[in-house]
């Protein structure tokens, strides 16, 4: 059953990409298909003790990009802010490209974060975003 939950939520993929330009940069968004029948069994699956990570909004950020076929590590991970109900984690990889994740919690206020929206950002936009942030 783990295994089987594990697959499940390694099989959502973006529904589609829309490119925006903002300040002199291009934002390209996915936004993944949420199924919430899915999303509360894997809350019930983190109640019973599996797939713990999905609580961290960065670990949570981690599977969504690597789900999308993106090369990144652990390490390549920033959590910008979290509020208890949304988190913005931002990665890089190797090629230079910079990547925003919102993650929310769906299902209860202290429950499962789930990736909501992915940005593909330049490296100007992501400038801008990381200085707002602080």
């Amino acid at each position: 059953m783990v295994l089987g939950l594990f697959y499940i939520s390694a099989c959502t993929r973006h529904e589609e990409a829309n490119a925006r330009s903002k300040n002199n940069g291009a934002v390209k968004v996915f936004k993944p298909v949420i199924s919430m029948d899915n999303e509360r069994r894997l809350q019930e699956a983190v109640e019973n003790g599996y797939h713990v990570w999905r609580k961290n909004a960065v670990d949570a950020a981690h599977a969504a990009l690597v789900n999308e076929g993106v090369n990144v590590t652990i390490n390549d991970l920033k959590l910008l802010s979290e509020n208890g109900k949304e988190a913005v984690v931002t990665a890089q990889d190797k090629r230079m490209t910079h990547y925003k994740i919102i993650c929310q919690r769906l299902i209860k206020p202290d429950g499962i974060w789930t990736a909501t929206e992915i940005d593909m950002v330049t490296l100007n936009v992501m400038e801008e975003m990381e200085g707002k942030s602080n």
